[in-house]
Order: structure tokens, then C-alpha cells, then sequence
């Protein structure tokens, strides 16, 4: 029997064992070493040799590892490779790459397993050569295309657009050739608005009347894209037909099939081109995706209790698409749960033989397991609900504590509500009390129905009386090492980029310097006045900028960008706050686009968010909904805004 006392010390050593587990120690987790690659203008079918010597984040690092991205001429996504580092005496790791024999230009960065170093966004690089001396073909456009944004999100850089076109003028002195290097300089070029229109149609229609190989995929995507510059979209899709029927099965024809399917309202459609797509394309790694969403087409078509025998048909189909069967037919169809269940745990068997996905190219070994990691937990959850709707209570207990184990405890709400349950009806509290802090914890304070099982078992272990008076301190704490961990895990996902210069004017054409944002956390938006979405979002913005600006401590920062060329930018933006008479914030002007290039932006409505020490945190670009989006403003300067965000530096 415990005292009072003895019951407090109890439940708070519990509590804070189980958050050393699933935190840890808090140290300082950002890293900025140093990456040297010997030679530095490697050989095709050589191998190159890396040393790395980390800052004191990563001194006594277990493993390290580089993340190498192996650009090819003929292809724009690279290929992942991890490649583990052997630490010496001297503190510094060292590892060897193989470059390959269709390696032309190669990217680098460092990681632990679980955080990257990057060169602050900039990634170490190197150009592959054919002799040792002259860059292979190909190998200056692929680093300037690097730095205009359009990587897989694993490798994206910094955007550098005028390094980009002078990495384009450089490919091509080598090669002047170069048919896909002088599309690519010439679109961006005008873009930069270093040529003006006329140029850059007289360049095009000079480009696009040269005699190309047809064979060749990237001249030949680089051509129609040409001829869709210049309004001639019949011949660029007679291009695109001709291609596609010579070289049925290339990345072109992988394209145009993806925006059928993308852009297509019929039901039937779709899943008739998911098969053919499945047949002609039966290593893609787009296919997972598309036979889930071919689920949800045949529910849309009434053939929900068909789609068993059609996904046993396909080849290689993935765990993907049996969970969301599952999903849907306990959902929809309450005659069918048994059935829900033979989905479920044929989605866990692929899932454990690793059938979730087909690998993407640009993923190395690593970065693939975390993504295979969270479908699997995804599939074990689905299991444990499809159980639980069934009273199966046993199988559905042990199925969670296998997708907890699998996710490391990132399951929803609602999953460990379920689990609390059960637990209490086999009157094991000590266990319930334990899961329901974790999943408090683990999902940010949890919802109402865990909170009250969380209660419920608390009470149950200790009893109503004594645990009504440590209740709230108890779950104070619990919220507050939610907010810790959620804090944690964000920061993980930050930016950490500097601040790059630039100006931007006020309507009266007074300018002001961006690095003077520094001190306050800053929300910095990129706007278009013709854009549908950012005039959804402005009602949305001022809202926000009501509520933060009286505080002191957050800028809004506006920015007017890509507006028509011919038009006066300054009279747009003050007839647009004429007519909108009820802003509480100025809008801003980036006088020809030159902020919105510095910082690479690649689609309106963009907005950046800025820490107090002036660097770049966090970039996100779309609007589809109020609510999503104030959601992510609040959480992102609520997070800015913590001290605690800092300790971690």
C-alpha cells in the first residue's frame, strides 16, 4: 500500500522514464562539417575518395554516412546511394564512392540516419569527367538544373537561378551541340529576363527548326517543351505521339499516361489505364499509389467486392492497395469485416516482405526504410482497427503493440484510445496508464476520447480521490513533453538557411534591405495579384497579420512578384489596396522578379518563414484551404517563437 507521497514519486518517475525513452537527452542535433572529395574532378568508372570532419554535434556520432546522388546525362533524377564513413584516429570519416560509367555530375551531403548535414542547403558537388580534364557531356547542364528547384524533395538545393545560367553557357562552349543545354538557357534566360521576348523567340524557332536525334529522350522532352513555348502545341504533341509510339515504355510516355490518369474525372478510365500503365510500367514507383487510388475508383463504380480478384491479378501489387481496401470495405460495407480482415493482414504479409513500394531512384537504401517503415506501421494500425470494430480484442491489442513497434509509437489518437480500452477491460491499469501518457505525448496532448480514458486510468490505479489532486499537474506535464517532442521533431525538419541579400520597395518605390528582417520571426509571403489562389488566401493573411502584428515580435512581409512584364507592378499593387480598403498590412513590390529569383521561387503563393536570427527555417508553396493553411502559419510561428526552439542551436 502507497502513501500519497510515494504514489506522486511512483507515477512521476513512470512518466519521466518513459520520456527519456522516447526522447532522449536534448543536446545540440544541427551539424556543419566539412566534406573534401579526392579527386575533385573525378573519372567516369573511378573511385573517389571522401573525408569528413564533423563539428562537435556529430563528434562522437555512432555512424555517419554520405548521401551521394549520382546525376546521369540522359536523365534527370539521379540515383541514391548511401554510403557509410569509417571514423579514424583522427576524428575525421572517410568512405570511397565508385562513379559510374554514366555518372556525369554528382551531389553530396552527410547523414546520421536521421539528420543531415548539407552544406547549409548548398550540398557538396562535383562535375565527372570522361579523361580527368574536360567535363563528360551533359555534366554542367545537369549541376545548373540543380539549381532551379526541380529535384525530388530528398536532394533539393538552394535555388541559385543565375548560377544556373551560367552553368548552362558553360556547358555549352564545351558542347555547343547541346540541344537540351540551349533550350534550357534560352527558357531561362528570358525568364531572368536577360533577353527580351523577341530574342527569345527569334533563339527558340531557330532551336526548334534544327534538325535533333529523335531517339534521343531528353532532346526529344526538351523539344516539346520548345514548341510549347512558342504556342505551337499540335506540333509539340505530334512530337510527343510519335515518341511515345516508337518507345512505348520510355519516361515520356510514363508521363503523358501519369497526366491522363491525373486528369481524368471518369472512374472507369482510370482504372483501365492503371492496368495498362501496371503492364507497361511494372517497376515504377508511381504504382503503389495508383493501385490504392484504383481502390477507391472501383468503390466510386460499385465494384468494391471486386477489387480483391483485380488486385490478385496484378503483378507485383503492393501492401499499399490492401490496406486501403481494407480501410474502405470496414468503412462501407459492415457484411464484409471478415473480408476487411484477410485485406488487412494480406497488407501486413506484403508489407513485411517489403512489397510496399517500388523503390524511386532518387532514395538510397536508408531514406527507402523510412518510408517503408511507416506503411508497414500504417498496415499494422489498419489491422488493429479492423480487429477492434470486431471486438477481437485480444488480436487487436497485440496488433497494436506491433504497429507501435514498428512506427516507434507514431500512431494517431484515436489508435491508442483503442488500446487504453482494452487494457481497461482486462483491468491491467498500470499498462493502460502507461500507453495513454505515451500516446498523449506522442500525438501533441491527444484528443477528447484519450484524454478521458487517460483519466479513466488514472483513476483506476491510484483511485478517484487521490488521483484528482495530481490530475492536472500530471497532465500539464504530459502536454508540456508533447510540445517538447512535436517542438523536437519540427525542428528536424527545418531549413536552417541563411538569408541571401535583396531588396524590395514599398508602392512609393522606397526600398528596403531583406537582411533587416533579422530580430523578429518573420513571415515573408510571395503573392501574384492574378493568381486565384493567392487572392483566396489575402482575407485569410489579413486575418493573421491583425493578430500577430500587434504583438511585436512577428513581421508580415507581402510581396508582390510575377506580374505581366508590360505592366506597371507599382499600380497594380496600389489599385489592388484601393479596392481592398480593409488590409491591415502594405504590400510590397520585388521590382522584376529579382527577390523572387535570389530565393527560388518556383510557384505562387510561396511563403518563407524566418527565425529570429534571420535565417530561413521553412519554405511551403500552394493554397487549397483556410483552414490547413492557418494551421500551418500558427504552428510555424508558434514554433519560431519558442526560446526553446533555439536551445537546440
Amino acid at each position: 500500500m502507497f502513501t500519497r507521497g510515494e504514489k506522486n514519486m511512483t507515477m512521476k518517475a513512470r512518466i519521466g522514464a518513459l520520456l527519456l525513452v522516447l526522447f532522449g537527452c536534448c543536446t545540440r542535433v544541427w551539424a556543419g562539417g566539412e566534406l573534401t572529395l579526392n579527386p575533385n574532378l573525378p573519372m567516369q568508372l573511378s573511385t573517389m575518395k571522401l573525408a569528413y570532419t564533423p563539428d562537435s554535434a556529430w563528434k562522437n556520432a555512432p555512424q555517419l554516412y554520405a548521401f551521394v546522388y549520382h546525376f546521369r546525362e540522359a536523365n534527370g533524377d539521379p540515383l541514391g546511394e548511401s554510403v557509410p564513413l569509417s571514423r579514424a584516429a583522427d576524428g575525421i570519416w572517410r568512405g570511397e564512392v565508385l562513379v559510374r560509367q554514366s555518372d556525369v555530375y554528382l551531389m553530396l551531403k552527410v547523414s546520421n540516419g536521421k539528420r543531415s548535414d548539407d552544406n547549409g542547403g548548398a550540398y557538396w558537388e562535383t562535375i565527372v569527367s570522361v579523361d580527368g580534364v574536360k567535363p563528360a557531356h551533359g555534366a554542367k547542364l545537369r549541376a545548373g538544373i540543380t539549381y532551379i528547384g526541380a529535384l525530388p524533395e530528398n536532394c533539393v538545393r538552394a535555388a541559385d537561378f543565375q548560377k544556373a545560367l551560367a552553368l548552362m553557357g558553360e556547358e555549352l562552349k564545351l558542347y555547343p551541340n547541346n540541344l537540351s543545354a540551349r533550350i534550357a538557357e534560352t527558357s531561362l534566360a528570358y525568364e531572368l529576363k536577360t533577353i527580351k521576348s523577341e530574342q527569345h523567340q527569334k533563339l527558340m524557332k531557330s532551336i526548334v527548326s534544327t534538325p535533333f536525334d529523335t531517339t534521343r529522350e531528353n532532346d526529344t522532352r526538351s523539344m516539346i517543351r520548345a514548341l510549347n513555348a512558342l504556342g505551337r502545341s499540335d506540333e509539340s504533341q505530334k512530337l510527343q505521339t510519335r515518341y511515345i509510339e516508337k518507345f512505348p515504355v520510355s519516361g515520356i510516355a510514363d508521363e503523358y499516361v501519369m497526366w491522363q490518369m491525373q486528369n481524368t474525372a471518369n472512374p472507369a478510365f482510370f482504372i483501365e489505364k492503371v492496368r495498362q500503365y501496371t503492364k507497361n510500367f511494372p517497376q515504377s514507383a508511381n504504382l503503389p499509389m495508383l493501385h490504392a487510388n484504383m481502390v477507391a475508383a472501383l468503390r466510386e463504380t460499385g465494384q468494391l467486392r471486386k477489387a480483391e480478384a483485380i488486385l490478385d491479378s496484378i503483378p507485383n501489387v503492393s501492401a499499399m492497395a490492401y490496406n486501403e481496401l481494407a480501410k474502405f470495405t470496414i468503412r462501407f460495407d459492415s457484411t464484409e469485416r471478415e473480408a476487411a480482415v484477410r485485406y488487412a493482414k494480406k497488407a501486413v504479409d506484403l508489407a513485411r516482405q517489403n512489397r510496399i513500394l517500388v523503390r524511386p531512384a532518387h532514395l538510397n537504401d536508408i531514406e527507402w526504410q523510412a518510408n517503408t517503415a511507416a506503411t508497414l506501421g500504417d498496415c499494422y494500425n489498419t489491422l488493429t482497427s479492423t480487429y477492434f470494430e470486431m471486438k477481437r480484442n485480444d488480436e487487436a491489442l497485440a496488433t497494436f503493440y506491433q504497429a507501435r513497434e514498428v512506427t516507434k509509437g507514431e500512431l494517431p489518437s484515436p489508435t491508442y484510445a483503442q488500446a487504453v480500452m482494452l487494457l481497461m477491460l482486462k483491468k491491467q491499469f498500470q499498462e493502460a496508464l502507461q500507453i495513454a501518457s505515451q500516446g498523449t505525448i506522442m500525438n501533441v496532448g491527444g484528443d477528447k476520447v484519450l484524454t478521458a480514458w487517460h483519466r479513466t486510468a488514472l483513476d483506476s490505479l491510484l483511485g478517484v480521490s487521490e488521483a484528482s489532486i495530481i490530475y492536472n499537474d500530471e497532465r500539464a506535464k504530459l502536454v508540456d513533453s508533447a510540445q517538447t517532442l512535436n517542438l523536437y521533431r519540427q525542428f528536424l525538419q527545418r531549413l536552417d538557411r541563411p538569408l541571401r541579400g535583396g531588396n524590395y520597395s514599398d508602392i512609393n518605390r522606397k526600398s528596403f534591405e531583406i537582411d533587416k528582417l533579422s530580430g523578429k520571426v518573420t513571415f515573408l509571403l510571395f503573392w501574384s495579384s492574378w493568381a486565384e489562389p493567392c487572392q483566396k488566401m489575402i482575407p485569410i493573411v489579413n486575418a493573421l497579420f491583425k493578430k500577430y502584428a500587434n504583438s511585436g515580435v512577428v513581421n508580415f512581409v507581402v510581396i508582390d512578384t510575377w506580374e505581366d512584364r508590360s505592366s506597371d507592378r507599382y499600380k497594380i499593387v496600389r489599385d489592388f489596396m484601393a479596392k481592398n480598403k480593409g488590409l491591415y498590412f502594405n504590400m510590397f513590390i520585388d521590382d522584376e522578379d529579382k527577390l523572387a529569383q535570389k530565393y527560388g521561387i518556383m510557384g505562387i503563393p510561396t511563403r518563407l518563414y524566418i527565425d529570429k536570427l534571420g535565417r530561413i527555417q521553412y519554405k511551403s508553396t500552394g493554397y487549397d484551404d483556410s483552414a490547413a493553411f492557418v494551421e500551418e502559419v500558427e504552428n510555424t510561428l508558434g514554433l519560431l517563437l519558442a526560446d526553446k526552439f533555439y536551445y537546440f542551436q
